[in-house]
């Protein structure tokens, strides 16, 4: 939950700050936010647990 809410920061952080001063992001800041996002997702799939056959979470 900690990696989502880091990732929800930053991207309205920065959704923001571009609205601010009326722009399009930059090519390394499109790649740092697809790098932030990507590791969230891996740590979610790495994470995630899947149930067992006939029992219920």
């Amino acid at each position: 939950m900690v990696g989502q809410m880091i990732l929800f920061e930053t991207v309205f952080a920065l959704v923001y700050g571009l609205a601010w001063e009326r722009r399009l992001p930059s090519v390394f800041e499109t790649l740092a936010l697809v790098f932030v996002i990507s590791s969230v997702l891996a740590c979610l799939a790495a994470h995630r647990r899947l149930p067992e056959k006939g029992k219920f979470a």
